[in-house]
């Protein structure tokens, strides 16, 4: 019986200290998913200026040069 209190009373000290653990991995997660998002803010923006570039070389050039 003695073992069951001592328990009883331990396990609410052990977890005492991880509420500063949870909020620093809490902030280290929003800072991932910030850059995250940055990263495909970017990349997005890379494709789309590809596919332009793409379609702005093919009609533009093929029709003022007579390279092909």
């Amino acid at each position: 019986m003695r073992k069951i209190l001592f328990i009883f009373l331990l396990v609410p000290f052990i977890s005492l200290g991880q509420d500063k653990e949870i909020i620093e991995l809490r902030n280290e997660l929003n800072t991932v998913k910030e850059n995250l998002n940055s990263h495909h803010k970017e990349f997005i923006t890379g494709v789309v200026v590809s596919i332009v570039g793409y379609y702005w070389q093919y009609y533009c050039c093929t029709r003022t040069c007579n390279y092909r």
